[in-house]
Parts: C-alpha cells; structure tokens; sequence
C-alpha cells in the first residue's frame, strides 16, 4: 500500500472516512513512529493491522466508534509507549479487558 515510502516516520489521515485497514496494510513501514487515525469509521481493530511498523511509538485511534479490538491487533508494538483510542458506545471496562497485555512499554493509554 505504501511502496516507495518506507522512510515515513508519521503519517496523519484524521479525519477521513476510513472504516477498514487490511491486515499487514503498514507491513514495510518499519520507520513509521507516529500513525494518527483519529476521527474516522473504524468499528474493529483486526489481528495484524499494525504489523511491521516495529518502531511504532505512538498510534492514535480517537473518535472511532471501535467496539472490537481482535486478539493480536498489537503484535509486534514492542515500542508502543503512546495509545489514545476510543471505545464506541461499549463500557470502556468491559471491552479494555486485556487488550493492553502485549504492551509492555506502554506508558499512557486513554479511553
């Protein structure tokens, strides 16, 4: 998707209508740090969708209605320190519930 711009370090598409992003989407974008998502349709966070981005430092995904957030969606974010999301209209306890466990740098996360 993003061939011939592996040297991003952040990309920005707030505000779109984006409701869906492939698995594997940012799969080469390995000096990707900062990728801002907030404002838009994303319902899901799928197993996968971040995978590659291994210098990933802070993903924001505020204003999305998500209510599900798929077992693996954060494989491989070992540097993820930064994470702003939404939760939809689900009870932010309920649908939180170990989603954070393969974080280990995480340093703020806000519902």
């Amino acid at each position: 998707m993003f061939r011939g711009m592996e040297a991003l370090t952040a990309i920005d598409f707030s505000f779109n209508t984006i409701t869906h992003i492939d698995p594997g989407a940012f799969r080469n974008m390995t000096n990707l740090r900062t990728i801002i998502l907030d404002t838009n349709r994303l319902y899901n966070v799928s197993a996968g969708t971040f995978e590659g981005c291994v210098g990933l430092e802070t993903l924001s995904l505020q204003g999305n209605p998500i209510v599900s957030i798929m077992p693996g969606a954060w494989n491989g974010l070992a540097k993820l320190t930064d994470l702003a999301l939404s939760l939809g209209a689900n009870d932010p306890q309920q649908a939180a519930q170990g989603i954070f466990r393969d974080l280990d740098k995480l340093q703020c996360a806000s519902p």
